[in-house]
């Protein structure tokens, strides 16, 4: 019964196949196929009209498009910017999404002197949906996770992330880079940092991008941050540890401070052996072992780079170099709290060849006068003799204000008058002169307070920065003067140095008696006691 049932299926099939072909064989027997050449043209001319609808009306790769996109690359390349912008504008029309079309109308219009509808159309592109670009980037970052990739941490410094760099590059020279960074917004500020961020993620191996990055955290003030900048940059430029050696000390980060040092010093030693003759970079290597304390070693240093170096005005900054780091190693030695005698001769040695070479130097200046009136009372042979060696190498007029200092510690007022007198003559623009000759008239039954006070407030004008010892000077004479309230204000700020502070609580005491204020009499009092 089965296979009856299957002969029958297979029957019918044969059947209803034998028909269809029928079908069609009648059918193409029918056609008129000498009439059919001639509609051969109109077949033809509609094959010919889908290709080239097919191909020319395609918004990115048409033919049309393509011809377009040409006419206004060479528009852009020769200048005929309002060409070019009919042009962009016209491919903007067909593709207003097309992110490539909207910048180079950007930088059209930038080349054209119409700065602000480029940052208009660049800021549009950055800020619009960047919340979306960043939740792409995000699901990227994710799969490449995955893959072994490193995406950036989902956070407001990388909330650029998905954005082109090519826009973020544009933002950054042309909006960020033309304005003073104080004068910012802060939020601008903010937002350029940002973009940094997102650079520098996409570029690490980028050094220039780097270094721009790290001068804007400086510049920001976030020294946490531009560290790890900083030092991701000392491989390929030495220098940049040492800078990062002075920001990790400034951060309390003293190991990491002295292995930045320590790594740049290796790194310019090399250099300097390779390059002998290279006064830039003895002096990078001196400035390391100065960071690293090591004194003696940089003078070396320098010494050779002067003998090696050929150039007269290359010696002379050679020369400058080394006696900041004289000053520097002097500072170091001055402030040990008991140093030795021969300690004492080497820097005092030290400074007087440092004078040979330097007689104006500001600094070494200072610190020759401190250490001459630290020592005035050194009864050490050897010490004397190169401490009145310093005096007479001086120019008269310090001259005469160290013997002046050294006169007013000692309590011989009219020498010390003299002395400054004649100093101020010759350094009448010098505010510590000026205040010490105004505290030496101020001494005595004759004092002339007047002119004393004429002088204390000529010292605190030239004065760059006026130290407590100003307003100690110019507090006592106006407490003499019975001024009582202008006294005040300038004790008060003399109290902050803690050699001032025990007599300059005694006269305040004084001041606020005679102006009735008895509890505040009482506790400056109390504190002079104390001190």
């Amino acid at each position: 019964m089965a296979m009856a049932s299957i002969e029958q299926f297979r029957i019918r099939v044969k059947g209803w196949l034998f028909v269809l072909w029928n079908f069609v064989d009648s059918w193409f027997a029918t056609l008129p196929w000498r009439r059919l050449v001639f509609g051969i043209p109109f077949v033809a001319t509609l094959s010919l009209l889908g290709l080239l609808y097919q191909f020319g009306g395609n918004l990115q790769s048409g033919w049309r498009n393509q011809l377009v996109k040409g006419r206004a690359d060479r528009a852009t390349s020769s200048g005929d910017w309002k060409t070019a912008k009919l042009l962009w504008f016209r491919l903007l029309k067909s593709d207003p999404a097309n992110l490539e079309y909207q910048f180079q109308l950007a930088q059209i219009h930038l080349a054209s002197e119409e700065p602000e509808l480029a940052i208009q159309i660049v800021r549009e592109l950055v800020f619009t949906d960047k919340e979306k670009r960043s939740q792409a980037w995000d699901t990227t970052a994710a799969a490449d996770r995955d893959a072994g990739g490193r995406p950036p941490i989902p956070s407001q410094r990388f909330r650029f992330r998905g954005t082109d760099p090519r826009l973020l590059i544009w933002m950054i020279e042309h909006v960020y880079d033309q304005t003073p960074w104080d004068e910012l917004d802060p939020q601008d500020q903010d937002d350029c940092l940002a973009m940094f961020a997102t650079l520098h993620w996409l570029a690490p191996t980028d050094q220039t991008l780097a270094q721009r990055y790290a001068e804007r955290l400086l510049q920001a003030g976030r020294y946490p941050e531009a560290l790890p900048v900083l030092v991701s940059l000392i491989p390929t430029a030495p220098g940049i540890g040492l800078r990062a050696a002075i920001i990790a000390r400034n951060q309390r980060l003293d190991d990491k401070a002295a292995a930045y040092a320590e790594e740049s010093r290796q790194r310019f030693s090399v250099l300097v052996q390779q390059n002998p003759d290279s006064a830039e970079l003895a002096v990078s290597l001196a400035r390391c072992q100065v960071f690293l304390g090591q004194h003696a070693e940089a003078i070396a240093t320098l010494d050779r780079a002067i003998a090696n170096v050929g150039d007269q005005q290359k010696v002379g900054i050679l020369l400058g170099i080394r006696v900041e780091a004289i000053v520097a190693w002097a500072d170091a030695v001055q402030t040990q709290p008991n140093p030795a005698v021969t300690d004492r001769l080497r820097l005092l040695q030290h400074l007087e060849q440092s004078l040979g070479h330097a007689p104006n130097h500001p600094q070494l200046l200072q610190m020759v006068i401190s250490h001459v009136l630290a020592i005035q009372a050194d009864s050490d042979r050897q010490v004397s003799e190169v401490r009145q060696a310093l005096i007479n190498g001086v120019s008269p007029g310090l001259a005469h204000f160290i013997h002046g200092t050294a006169a007013t510690i000692e309590g011989r007022k009219d020498q010390a008058r003299t002395h400054l007198e004649l100093a101020a003559q010759a350094f009448p623009d010098s505010d510590v002169i000026l205040n010490n000759l105004a505290h030496v008239l101020s001494q005595g039954d004759g004092a002339n307070l007047e002119t004393a006070l004429t002088l204390s407030d000529t010292a605190i004008e030239r004065a760059s920065a006026p130290t407590p010892y100003h307003h100690d000077t110019r507090g006592r004479i106006l407490h003499k003067l019975g001024r009582w309230k202008e006294a005040v204000v300038d004790l008060q700020q003399a109290v902050r140095e803690p050699q001032l502070a025990s007599n300059a609580h005694r006269i305040l005491a004084d001041c606020y008696q005679h102006l009735e204020l008895k509890e505040l009499a009482a506790m400056h009092t109390a504190a002079a006691e104390q001190k």
